[in-house]
């Protein structure tokens, strides 16, 4: 079997910092053990690469807003007609930080994950707490509590004035001038339709949240990490308060759910407690931070129809390797 692994420049997955590559030989050696042979393909070349059926092609993704978007273009066009070509899919390649791509994806197993919506106006009514994040960043960046419609367009306003840039603060001025110089011509509907917008999304909200658990998924292998919230607070990611610890079976269980629905070789996946049991509240399957399998004593694997803990052993590109192996077979 012979798979392409699409790079962006020499680099592919995430180690850490963000901007270390995932080592490639290391990656390409795994691989060859079982029996997979790949080529290694810039993205800029995938343009002109001739797919048939039996391509298989393995992406990763970028945290550069610029490349993040050139990546999407090319994919979303290239592999139009052989999705199935392309490893892991195009709406999981879209999903990566995008969370409105993912809140649309959500919609489609209520049962699984925490809903929430996609919006771009401002125009909404909150009649019950909602948690108002942007649409990309990691962590607790661009995450906040809107209660009612006053504090949601506070926040709002506060999460996105550090994002201004400087053609916004021109496109306003030179609006403004351009009515007073020529009002007839110009109208308030005019700066609306041009104006630039900030998609957010609203997250059903949680009360009495103390911690979170990020799990990434290698094929079969589970790594937990249980995030306790800050302290007067109600975020957990991005807090520091991370503990390994023992997780139920059922807690297992609901993971793996998560993962058949997205179809997806490896993930990383944000999952919380709730009244009737779990729910997903952000999920990425590709570029994610690889702190929990770095670090993590154990993983679990469910073997014969039971999970099993097992020691980790195993390094990054093993996992990687093996879960491409896993779900090239299937």
């Amino acid at each position: 079997m012979k798979i392409n692994i699409i790079t962006v420049d020499g680099y592919f997955g995430q180690r850490l910092p963000t901007s270390k590559s995932l080592e490639l030989q290391s990656l390409e050696q795994h691989l060859n053990l079982y029996g997979v042979k790949c080529e290694f393909i810039d993205i800029q070349d995938v343009q002109n690469l001739r797919l048939d059926s039996d391509t298989r092609c393995i992406i990763g993704s970028h945290q550069n807003p610029g490349v993040k978007k050139y990546i999407d273009d090319v994919i979303s066009i290239k592999f139009e007609n052989y999705r199935d070509s392309l490893i892991p899919s195009v709406r999981n390649i879209l999903a990566h930080e995008n969370k409105g791509v993912q809140a649309i994806i959500m919609k489609e197993c209520p049962n699984l994950f925490v809903q929430q919506n996609y919006y771009y106006r401002d125009d909404i009514e909150i009649n019950k707490v909602k948690v108002l994040k942007r649409t990309y960043g990691a962590g607790s960046f661009g995450v906040a509590l809107a209660t009612d419609n006053k504090t949601f367009l506070k926040q709002k306003k506060k999460m996105f004035y550090s994002d201004l840039k400087f053609n916004d603060i021109k496109f306003y001025i030179f609006e403004c001038l351009k009515r007073y110089v020529f009002p007839s011509k110009l109208s308030k509907e005019h700066t609306i339709y041009f104006q630039r917008y900030n998609p957010y999304v609203l997250q059903d909200f949680i009360p009495d949240l103390n911690s979170d658990y990020k799990v990434l998924v290698f094929g079969n292998k589970y790594y937990v990490l249980k995030r306790n919230v800050r302290d007067n607070d109600f975020r957990a990611s991005g807090s520091g308060k991370f503990v390994f610890e023992d997780v139920s079976e059922k807690f297992l269980s609901f993971a793996r759910k998560v993962i058949e629905f997205l179809h997806t070789p490896y993930a990383s996946l944000d999952i919380v407690e709730r009244g009737d049991g779990f729910g997903c509240i952000e999920f990425q399957c590709v570029h994610f931070g690889p702190y929990t399998q770095l670090n993590a004593e154990y993983y679990y694997e469910f073997k014969n129809g039971k999970w099993i803990r097992e020691k980790n052993n195993y390094t990054l590109e093993q996992v990687y390797a093996e879960a491409l192996v896993d779900f090239l077979k299937k």
